[in-house]
């Protein structure tokens, strides 16, 4: 699992595509680990995001202690989760963890 701290409000590249990705967790920091997280992150797969709610390319919103784990359950992992992943936020210095889990030959 690896901390991520986006310092300012560009898009940061945090994944790369890959097609071996077979689950996926992201997690905004909550407010009582991390006091700055009191804005968002928002992740775009495939695209980068914009930090302004409702913007058409807003991606998924993250808040302190929000997350997302794909597949939810025992299916398989849809192609968009597997596609270059991007965040941003709406202030600086927002803190997530994220956990990638690859399928393995043999």
């Amino acid at each position: 699992m690896a901390l991520i701290i986006l310092s300012t409000t560009a898009p940061t590249l945090l994944l790369n595509p890959n097609e071996k990705r077979r689950k996926i967790a992201i997690q905004m920091q909550p407010v009582d680990v991390d006091a700055n997280n009191s804005g968002r992150i928002h992740l775009g797969f495939g695209s980068q995001p914009v930090a302004t709610v409702g913007h058409p390319d807003q991606g998924l919103i993250l808040i302190g202690g929000a997350g997302l784990e794909e597949p939810s359950g025992i299916t398989v992992l849809d192609k968009k989760y597997k596609q270059i992943l991007w965040a941003t936020s709406s202030v600086a210095n927002q803190s997530l963890t994220i956990n990638e889990e690859l399928e393995t030959n043999g």
